[in-house]
Order: structure tokens, then sequence, then C-alpha cells
């Protein structure tokens, strides 16, 4: 606010008279382009986060999925318009940091589309659960391979590293593959135990912060060997 004439205006120097507030609850009209709209919201939304803020918005005055459109046609919903809200939000990092930006999402109870919006968040607790189950898998199975190249060392020497050759190692990738562990794990965790690796730690992996938390983690979870002995 300009202090001389008590008018609004956008600030051009946000960083060295930074805003003194950090959360926001903003509106959004029933719109689609135009100013107070949904486009005209992520971008409101984008300058908020860019200077490490937050915002909460109440998206009912939204139409529902099928609602007929003043132009002619059929509404594609609210649902498909949180997504992108959700996607841009995920991609600025608020502040410049690597913390993602905050963000507020309320809907009314009477809204057409609220079993979709109570349902998406459930689609998003369905993936930690499946995040937490996959490392666990990952885990026990990945060090069982490398457990049978390094039990068939003595006796095969480099054919213990070969699934054609080593019984206790076909056995336990093809164990892997049941259980739908990614190839390129099996085959880099074979790598790891012929360079000498004996463990793959998971625990480590959290304690150093690569891998994320539950709640953002959009990948899979990285290998990385444990600082156990290289060579037997």
């Amino acid at each position: 606010m300009d202090f001389e004439t008590g008018d609004l205006v956008r600030s051009n120097s946000a960083y060295e008279h930074p805003q003194p507030h950090a959360c926001f609850i903003q509106s959004v009209s029933d719109d689609l382009v135009n100013d107070g709209g949904i486009m005209d919201l992520w971008t409101r939304e984008a300058r908020l986060f860019k200077y490490g803020s937050g915002t909460g918005t109440n998206f009912s005055n939204i139409r529902g999925a099928k609602e007929s459109l003043s132009g002619g046609g059929q509404s594609s919903g609210l649902m498909s318009f949180l997504k992108i809200g959700d996607r841009a939000a995920g991609a600025i990092k608020s502040g410049g940091t690597t913390r993602r930006a905050a963000k507020m999402v309320v809907v009314d109870v009477d809204h057409p589309d609220i079993e979709s919006f109570i349902s998406w968040k459930v689609q998003e607790e369905q993936k930690v659960a499946a995040l937490v189950s996959g490392s666990k898998l990952c885990e026990m199975h990945l060090n069982r391979i490398m457990d049978a190249c390094h039990s068939a060392r003595e006796s095969l020497d480099d054919d213990a590293f070969e699934p054609k050759k080593n019984p206790d190692l076909k056995r336990e990738v093809l164990a892997a593959r049941k259980v739908m562990i990614p190839e390129n794990y099996v085959q880099r965790v074979i790598q790891f135990a012929r360079q000498g690796y004996r463990r793959l730690d998971f625990q480590a992996i959290i304690r150093i912060g690569i891998r994320k938390p539950m709640s953002r983690f959009r990948g899979r979870i990285p290998i990385i060997p444990s600082a156990l002995p290289m060579h037997s």
C-alpha cells in the first residue's frame, strides 16, 4: 500500500521491503481466465510462493463436474482444476528453498464434487502406504540378492554374480521380480555386490536425509550402499 495515497500498488522491491504477513486466504470465482478467476488464482499463488508465503482458498464457488457452461457444453469439474493448482504448488519451491509451498484447499460439504475431493486425499494416503511397503520389500529382497552373491563367492568365484550359474541368486532374483521389484534395482544391487558391498542400509538413507518425507516423496527410493567393509 502506498502510504501517501492509500492505494494498493504492486511491489517492485519485495526483497528489500518484504511483506509483513506469511499466510493468505484468497478467494476464487467461477471463471476461467478473468481477474479473480481460476487461472488468475494460480498466478496470485505463484507470486506468494515465490516470496515464501502460504495460501488457502475455499473452492466451493467452482461448479461441479458435468454442470452446464454459459457457452454450451459441460464443466470438467472442480477436481481437474485442483490438480493443476497442486502441481503448480509442487513445482514452486517456497521462497527459493527446498521445501514445498504451503497450500490449503477447502471445499464445502454440499459441493457436488465433495466425494471426489475426499477420495483424492485417500488416494494420496494410499500412495504413502505403497511407498512404505515398497521400501520394506526392496530392503528385504535386495539384501537377500546381495547375500546370495557373497555366499557362493568362494565356490563359484565370479560366477557367483551370474543368476544362470548361481542357483541361490537365481532364486532370489525370481522372488524379487515376483513382488515387482524394479529390474534396474536388481541389476544394480548385483553390481554393488560385485564391487564388494555386503548390505544396503536403508536406515542410513533416512538419517542422511536423501529420502524425502513420505507425504512429499514422488519418486522411487534411491539405492545407496552402506559404509560396511567393501571386500571380504
